[in-house]
């Protein structure tokens, strides 16, 4: 009678250890949201924020970036843009640096820099 106690009180410790495993191994595979081309915007769309833009920078890796560096690449790549350079184009010349930029750095210099300083030149991600 003792034993048959113990397993049915036991049997739900068990099935919850099973299912949290289950659940812990789908959180485990889910990448983190930064890991791929995308990045996370701070403020918001226009509004000049030099400080919003390098906590975007700084989100992809880019940890030297201070808000007077922030502020000139922004007013170096909008100004890219109002010459008629597509937003592709202006990646191909921050590719062709020497800093070695990864393609979500690229991203988030060309599409933050849009977002805060040229909102005209913002084309949201599909």
């Amino acid at each position: 009678m003792r034993t048959r106690i113990k397993a049915v009180l036991a049997a739900p410790v068990v099935a919850g250890l099973v299912g949290g495993l289950g659940l812990a191994t789908v959180l485990t595979a889910v990448p983190p949201a930064h890991a791929d081309s995308t990045f996370a915007h701070y403020g918001y769309e226009g509004d000049y924020n030099a400080w919003a833009y390098r906590d975007e920078l700084r989100y992809v890796g880019l940890l030297h970036e201070d808000v007077y560096n922030a502020r000139s690449l922004s007013a170096r790549l909008c100004g890219e843009r109002a010459e008629g350079h597509t937003e592709y184009q202006v990646g191909v010349h921050l590719d062709q640096s020497p800093d070695g930029y990864t393609i979500a750095q690229e991203v988030a210099m060309v599409a933050g820099a849009e977002w805060h300083f040229c909102p005209e030149y913002y084309v949201p991600a599909r």
